[in-house]
Formats: C-alpha cells, sequence, structure tokens
C-alpha cells in the first residue's frame, strides 16, 4: 500500500495494480479536450464514460462492444438521448408550472409525429390546461382530441363510430345509420 497526502499528477498513463481511494470531499479530476474514464477487461475497452469537449462538452456512455453511444447527454440544451428503450417501473412524472406545457413527442429522424401533454394555464394551442393529442403529420399541425378540465372531449374532426348489433341496447356510442333503422323499425 502506498499512501500519498499531496496531490498527485499523473502526466500520460498511470497503471495501479489495486483500488484507488479518495478520502476527501475533492473531486478526481480529469483534464484534457475529451476526458474519459475507459473500462477494460484483459486491456480491451468495453465502455467509455466521460466529457466530449469537442461535441459541445457533452457526456457520454459509450459502448464499445456495440460500436454505439447508449447515452448522451447534451450540455448546450440539456437533452439526453437514448440508444434504446427507457423501461419504468412504475410510472413516469412530467412536471411543468401552470403557464407552460408538459408533453411528450412520438416522431421519427428528428421530425414529430405526435404529441400527447397538457395545455398551458392560457395562451396555448388548447382551452386552459387541457390534455391534448396534437398530429403534426402531413402538414395538420392541429389538435386531434382535447379533453378540458371538466372532462369534456373536443375533437377536430367528427369522430367515426361503429354499427351496432340491432337490439344492441348497450350505452356505447352509435352511428346515425343504426339509430335510424332503430327509429324507423320502431
Amino acid at each position: 500500500n502506498t499512501s500519498i497526502s499531496a496531490a498527485l499528477t499523473v502526466a500520460t498513463t498511470g497503471t495501479f495494480g489495486g483500488s484507488v481511494t479518495i478520502n476527501s470531499n475533492a473531486p478526481l479530476t480529469l483534464n484534457g479536450t475529451d476526458p474519459l474514464i475507459s473500462f477494460q477487461n484483459s486491456g480491451t475497452n468495453h465502455w467509455q464514460v466521460g466529457l466530449e469537449n469537442s461535441q459541445s462538452d457533452r457526456f457520454v456512455f459509450y459502448d464499445n462492444n456495440a460500436s454505439t453511444y447508449q447515452l448522451i447527454l447534451e450540455s448546450t440544451s440539456g437533452d439526453a438521448t437514448f440508444a434504446g428503450n427507457v423501461n419504468v417501473q412504475q410510472y413516469i412524472n412530467i412536471n411543468s408550472t401552470q403557464a407552460q406545457y408538459a408533453y411528450i413527442d412520438f416522431g421519427s429522424n428528428g421530425n414529430y409525429g405526435w404529441q400527447i401533454g397538457k395545455g398551458p394555464s392560457s395562451g396555448g394551442i388548447t382551452t386552459g390546461e387541457a390534455f391534448y393529442i396534437y398530429n403534426f403529420n402531413d402538414d395538420l399541425d392541429t389538435v386531434a382530441l382535447e379533453i378540458s378540465e371538466t372532462n369534456d372531449a373536443t375533437f377536430t374532426n367528427v369522430p367515426v363510430v361503429g354499427t351496432m348489433a340491432a337490439g344492441n341496447d348497450t350505452t356505447r356510442a352509435a352511428s346515425t345509420a343504426f339509430v335510424t333503422a332503430a327509429v324507423t323499425a320502431g
């Protein structure tokens, strides 16, 4: 065991045969253009974690086995990009103030397709803090469905309702054709 009580600077490469312990509140500092920590097995990099200053100071988790970034945290926008699925055990909580939107975008290749969320208290695409489904596809750019704070649903287009079977007296929606036929039949 070797104990060093002063600052230790390794200019190029340092190899430690055992554990390295930092017994203070001082941070471990890595300095360089793109300082990364490499996790190896038998001298082969398997994962790298660190800062990519050459890419706008983003923080990355790089999988050398798959030759891909598994997670990128952008410093300029705060965005997080995951290479695969994000699995959540119980629920996702998206917080916003009353004056802000809270939403999830669904799209591909950087293009929006659909958006679901909560509108701001005023000045938004919905009436108050309504829940909405927004369609960005094919230049529609419209709220397809809005559910108000009082649970009233408003559709952009008239919903298509299937024709129920004769004699069906459930509380499901019925088409005009069904109602007309039922009234005519008496």
